[in-house]
């Protein structure tokens, strides 16, 4: 009878099962591998924590796994690590490391040639061996994470590339010089198939790794900058190596003010994702048509963007600010006046208040700044103290009673 149940069927029910359960079944009945493989395996994991863990049982774990049928299963790896070297030998990720559970661990990554999603974090591990990961073959790489303290600067073979979409790489120091020389971790990187780099640093950016060798990715449509602070030169010189970008986020404290003498960054791009400091960089020489404005009030806002001048290309504006902000904006007409094309407008209220009491103030609130909005097409608010259904129901039938014109209205809480 078991037999006699379709494969899809089976799915379905062991997919309410907890992984436990499933683990057990697994090991205890061969009728259930072929449907158990795939949810067992698809999303491995392996800890390592300070101390050093049993090199046979880690050695046997991964020779399973690396075996097929499970191996063609697994989709996504993480490694999380914690292992430090000796006091006097530095143990980088890579394959010749010192460290010989990285090494066993980085030598069984190549055999999941079905591996969608590489997760490796080694923040205690001082370098990262990223031309010596063995990552080379995994041709159906689409995510690779990479967390560490800095990069090994070893010279990267010309040959060696990495085939993947999207990577992000989040380290604890900057890059910088090493031996005299300008490293970089770009050209590692397959330019065909890198549509987003994301970089987080916990300290300045600079722009030394941005070598003259390096190649055109002409993929490169999302650039995320994460880092404690960048000057106007620094970005511009980011910007003018991936021409390509459309997307552009940054999360960053802008060190200096705009001026006439650095304009707008030369590149296109479709939208911008950040402080508010930033907007005299981006408007409205780049064409940006949706703007996600962070870290700002009204007020600042309209003082920034008088700075950069009258913004035509912006249609997508979406803005974050507290309920104390949003109740006292009394003129919203100076934000929309220099962005008079904006038709969809999502705003986010920040805090844990409820205002279930003053509904119908808050919805004349909403109501007055939306309608300085001229051609307002698509409204999304959002924001915990729109938690209760009723008070939802209360706003969104308040605002399509106010702006009639106004094809799509959504509230969540």
């Amino acid at each position: 009878m078991l037999n006699s149940l379709p494969p899809e069927l089976w799915l379905e029910i062991l997919h309410h099962l907890p992984l436990t359960d499933l683990q057990a079944i697994y090991a205890v009945s061969t009728l259930f591998h072929d449907i158990t493989q795939s949810r067992i395996f698809g999303d491995i994991k392996v800890h390592l924590g300070p101390d050093k863990p049993d090199m046979e049982k880690l050695r046997e774990r991964l020779t399973f796994l690396c075996t097929p049928p499970v191996s063609l299963h697994v989709r996504k790896f993480t490694f999380h690590g914690r292992i430090r070297g000796s006091s006097h030998v530095q143990s980088s990720l890579s394959l010749d490391s010192s460290n010989e559970w990285i090494v066993a661990i980085l030598e069984a990554i190549p055999s999941f040639v079905n591996l969608h999603t590489l997760w490796l974090d080694s923040w205690t591990n001082p370098q990262i061996g990223l031309s010596r990961l063995g990552l080379e073959n995994l041709t159906n790489l689409e995510d690779l994470w990479i967390v560490g303290s800095s990069f090994d600067y070893s010279d990267i073979p010309p040959v060696t590339k990495i085939h993947v979409k999207r990577l992000y790489l989040q380290l604890s120091h900057s890059l910088h010089h090493y031996g005299g020389k300008a490293r970089s971790f770009l050209p590692v990187m397959d330019p065909q198939t890198l549509s987003l780099l994301s970089l987080t640093f916990e300290s300045k950016v600079h722009t030394r790794w941005l070598r003259d060798d390096l190649p055109v990715f002409a993929n490169l449509h999302q650039l995320d900058l994460t880092c404690s602070a960048i000057s106007c030169i620094q970005l511009h010189d980011i910007c003018a190596r991936f021409p390509s970008v459309r997307k552009l986020v940054v999360d960053a404290f802008l060190l200096d003010t705009p001026t006439s003498a650095l304009a707008a960054l030369a590149t296109q791009i479709d939208t911008f994702c950040g402080p508010c400091s930033f907007l005299p960089l981006v408007l409205p020489g780049t064409g940006c048509s949706e703007l996600v404005v962070t870290d700002s009030t009204p007020a600042y806002l309209a003082e920034t963007l008088a700075t950069a001048g009258r913004t035509l290309s912006v249609t997508s504006l979406a803005l974050s600010f507290s309920l104390h902000q949003t109740v006292t904006w009394m003129s919203p007409q100076a934000v929309f006046s220099l962005l008079p094309n904006v038709s969809e407008l999502r705003l986010t209220i920040i805090g844990n208040y409820k205002i279930s009491d003053n509904d119908n103030a808050f919805s004349g609130i909403l109501v007055r700044i939306l309608g300085a909005v001229r051609d307002l097409r698509s409204i999304e608010i959002k924001g915990v103290l729109l938690s209760l259904i009723s008070t939802r129901r209360k706003v969104e039938d308040s605002l399509r009673e106010a702006l009639p014109y106004v094809r799509d209205i959504r509230v969540f809480g």
